[in-house]
């Protein structure tokens, strides 16, 4: 049987892409470029803000709004990058 993905999939699929795998690759290089030095921020408000931004921008509205349109498509997907490497350097700043 073959399955076609359809547009939400397919955005669904760049969230996942940008969040969970290029968000963390570009923190680890941030990391490393910097060697640590870099003031990093605290996990607790890059949670929120990440939970924030994922709801703003998956509320009906908004979301058939920013698939609409390329430049509210942009910013979305430039909104949930920002928030997951915030996340991401969060997470690497978690000391033992």
């Amino acid at each position: 049987m073959l399955y076609t993905v359809g547009p939400l999939s397919q955005q669904m699929a760049i969230h996942i892409l940008l969040m969970n795998v290029v968000a963390p690759l570009l923190a680890l290089a941030v990391n490393r470029r910097f060697g640590g030095r870099l003031p990093l921020p605290k996990l607790y408000p890059a949670v929120i803000a990440q939970l924030l931004v994922l709801w703003a921008w998956h509320a009906p509205p908004a979301l058939h709004i920013g698939m609409q349109s390329h430049v509210l498509h942009l910013i979305m997907l430039a909104s949930l990058l920002t928030c997951a490497l915030w996340f991401w350097l969060a997470i690497l700043s978690i000391k033992d």
